[in-house]
């Protein structure tokens, strides 16, 4: 499912903390190096489904309110600065 996820002309070292996870309502994704440009943002199901998906202006900390979201495992895909992010999630 991941291999179906990734941009394979992106570069996969864009570096990010997703903090709590497991997560029961909202996650914080703070980036160690400066973002430039629009953070998009995306959340897989583990078929591969996207079920979030929104564009953010640059910055250096966001907080994601996810509780809408049913209790499983996600794929979370950030793509900035021109590099992607991945990471699996567990809402609980």
């Amino acid at each position: 499912v991941v291999a179906n996820i990734i941009d394979l002309g992106i570069p996969l070292d864009l570096e990010a903390t997703v903090y709590p996870n497991p997560f029961v309502g909202s996650i914080t994704v703070t980036f160690t190096e400066e973002i430039s440009d629009n953070i998009e943002l995306e959340v897989f199901d583990l078929l591969g489904r996207q079920v979030f998906s929104k564009t953010y202006l640059a910055t250096q900390k966001l907080n994601l309110e996810l509780s809408r979201l049913p209790v499983t495992s996600y794929i979370l895909k950030l793509t900035a600065n021109n590099k992607q992010f991945i990471k699996k999630l567990l809402k609980k």
